[in-house]
């Protein structure tokens, strides 16, 4: 480990992507003192990095991840969620889980094995002038609460986990100081931090990501998108404008689909429902939706005139873990019986919260992106012969899905209103 104290200079932070997930455990009798950040140093050896390789069953299980909890953004606003940072957050409580439930949270993740995590948190792990995607795990207990020394261990090799320790009797210094950590490794993006920090904690698990990425291709135009609402009301609405020669283009009866690269990671896909987004979901799995990415890359036979708005969202959910339950994760969750102990003396815990908050901004340049969630844990078809052309209008309701590299799928974000902006 080694100490690493905020951005290196020159670094271009126009279009960066941030999300954070905690995990708070909560116990009693707790005194612990703070400690200076100590976090695993980021590369910036891009291309030494991006010759790890990501097991593609951890991409098929992020993807089924994504479908499980799509409906989160499923309200009358535009929302934005990390489906990445709430998966990463709870592969955390694997070490800690009791065998059954061990064996239970690897199906409700449909994780086939967590080794195929540890080169996941590795490669992102970038931090350079040309391009950023950083994650960082890590650990925050009380100095009367003795950690599992096995399972701290698992942690730091497999899930590249760093330790502090943090007073939680001093509720607001404490929630300070995990602010300024959080800032420390998201460059100060996400606005309006809220780090809820309770005299009960025993032990806080945190994960941030920070994204900075530009588009491959930066021949925008302004333009003005005349955008009609789920209320049928038409709207104008800044944007951009471009033609994509052989463009990654696909279309079925249930939608119009479009992706674009981004410079040094994934792209963003965008997809245009014909009928309305609800409708979209009841009829389409998103894995489905993944399946055809690589038909997409193959017929690029397109060329595409694409035009996007500017769109600034935010959104927080709170009680993720009610939402959850009935998606496979009906006992891991169970606040009677818990399932889990990071404690060297075995003190039984449980998850008893889960929030998070996001914001999510596309421009011409690219993409910024931010998450924040919070888990409280107590204790007790052929080519044709020439390129056709295409115009993908995004002119009403949308979703966007941020992808890295190995199309994990890093935010979604659905658009009813480009002009609501982000509170």
């Amino acid at each position: 480990m080694v100490c690493y104290n905020g951005f290196k200079e020159g670094v271009n932070m126009k279009k960066s992507g941030v999300l954070l997930l905690i995990l708070i455990l909560v116990g009693c009798s707790i005194n612990p003192t703070s400690q200076s950040f100590t976090t695993v140093e980021p590369s910036d050896n891009v291309d030494g990095l991006s010759t790890l390789e990501i097991h593609p069953a951890l991409t098929n299980s992020m993807w089924e991840f994504t479908e499980k909890t799509k409906s989160l953004i499923l309200t009358d606003e535009n929302e934005v969620y990390s489906p990445v940072s709430l998966y990463s957050a709870l592969t955390l409580l694997i070490p800690a889980a009791k065998q059954e439930s061990k064996e239970n949270l690897l199906s409700a993740l449909a994780l086939e094995n967590p080794e195929h995590l540890t080169n996941f948190f590795k490669r992102h792990n970038i931090l350079s002038d040309e391009f950023s995607s950083l994650l960082t795990n890590s650990i925050w207990y009380g100095t009367q609460e003795e950690f599992s020394q096995s399972i701290e261990a698992e942690l730091s090799e497999d899930y590249i986990v760093s330790v502090h320790q943090a007073d939680f009797s001093k509720e607001q210094e404490t929630s300070n100081l995990i602010k300024e950590f959080i800032d420390n490794r998201t460059n100060g993006f996400i606005k309006d931090l809220e780090v809820k920090v309770s005299s009960d904690n025993s032990l806080m698990l945190l994960n941030t990501l920070y994204l900075k990425d530009l588009w491959s291709q930066e021949l925008f135009m302004d333009t003005t998108i005349n955008f009609t609402t789920p209320t049928n009301e038409t709207i104008q609405v800044d944007g951009s404008k471009t033609v994509k020669e052989n463009g990654n283009y696909f279309e079925d009866e249930q939608a119009q689909l479009f992706y674009y690269s981004l410079k040094n990671t994934g792209g963003v896909l965008f997809i245009k429902p014909t009928q309305d987004l609800n409708s979209y979901f009841d009829e389409v799995n998103l894995v489905d939706v993944y399946s055809k990415l690589e038909t997409m890359f193959e017929n690029n036979y397109y060329d595409v005139t694409f035009e996007m708005p500017h769109t600034d969202i935010s959104s927080r959910f709170e009680k993720i873990n009610d939402f959850l339950k009935p998606l496979g994760f009906e006992e891991i969750l169970s606040t009677t019986n818990p399932q889990f102990s990071y404690l060297e003396n075995g003190t039984p815990q449980f998850v008893s919260d889960i929030i998070q908050q996001a914001r999510m901004v596309v421009d011409n340049k690219g993409v910024e992106a931010a998450a924040f969630t919070q888990v409280d844990v107590d204790t007790t078809s052929a080519p044709p012969m020439e390129n056709e052309k295409v115009d993908f209008i995004l002119d009403k309701p949308y979703l966007m899905i941020v992808l890295d590299a190995y199309q994990n799928p890093l935010f979604i974000t659905s658009v009813l209103n480009p002009n609501q902006s982000a509170q």
